[in-house]
């Protein structure tokens, strides 16, 4: 139970680590184009960033109703061992 408790924070850092990766790739690729299509490549890139950004949510909602159910499980399994 502990591993599957850490899952959901483990979820949420995995997500940031890939959103400030994304934003550092955005902005090195802007670095190196003309000043043209600077503005483009940011906005497209910051733009996927945020909407990636909000995924780990499901991760996190699927996660915890799944560790609900093995909480209660085990609850159970500890109530008919005792009674």
């Amino acid at each position: 139970m502990l591993v599957n408790g850490l899952a959901i924070p483990v979820t949420f850092v995995i997500s940031a680590l890939s959103y400030i990766a994304g934003l550092i790739e955005t902005f090195g690729a802007s670095a190196d184009a003309p000043e043209s299509e600077k503005a483009r490549i940011l906005a497209d890139g910051i733009s996927t960033m945020m909407n990636v950004m909000w995924l780990w949510i499901p991760f996190a909602i699927i996660l915890g109703c799944l560790l609900g159910v093995q909480i209660a499980r085990h609850r159970e399994a500890a109530s008919t061992r005792l009674g």
